[in-house]
């Protein structure tokens, strides 16, 4: 969930401000394009209930991942691989990448477990996931707004 967090706010970064942080966002992306497929190999070595059942089946925890994760893991890594590896730069990569955002989805999926975890008060965390969004959508546009602005 950490790493999610990181990339919907490095992602942004290097939309508006390429040009003052081109060499260290390098280096942010490239971990974070590591902890991604660390995830995907954890989600792949990972067992899951079905109706109760504990399934540890290598072949049906790989049709659940295709299933249920592997779209939303493949829209989000894949700009995020082609402009590492070969973006050098070009605008066009660097708005794909803003395709990591569909991995919302996931991170709603991981927020809702922890919520079933700790007992909180409803109205708590209500106002914390409005908080977060609201931190999260000025964050995306207050980049997008200053990219337009200078270029």
């Amino acid at each position: 969930m950490v790493l999610i967090i990181y990339l919907f706010i490095i992602i942004p970064l290097e939309l508006g401000f390429s040009e003052f942080l081109k060499d260290s966002l390098h280096s942010f992306k490239k971990y974070g394009l590591i902890f991604l497929l660390l995830d995907i190999a954890k989600s792949l070595n990972t067992s899951f209930y079905n109706k109760g059942i504990l399934v540890t089946n290598r072949k049906d925890i790989l049709i659940q991942y295709l299933h249920n994760n592997f779209p939303i893991d493949i829209i989000a890594l894949l700009p995020l691989m082609i402009d590492y590896y070969l973006g050098s730069g070009q605008q066009f990569l660097k708005f794909l990448n803003m395709l990591f955002l569909f991995k919302y989805i996931h991170f709603k999926k991981i927020r809702e477990r922890l919520e079933e975890l700790v007992f909180f008060n409803e109205n708590l965390i209500s106002l914390m996931k409005l908080v977060f969004r609201i931190l999260l959508f000025s964050h995306i546009f207050a980049c997008l707004l200053y990219r337009n602005a200078h270029h």
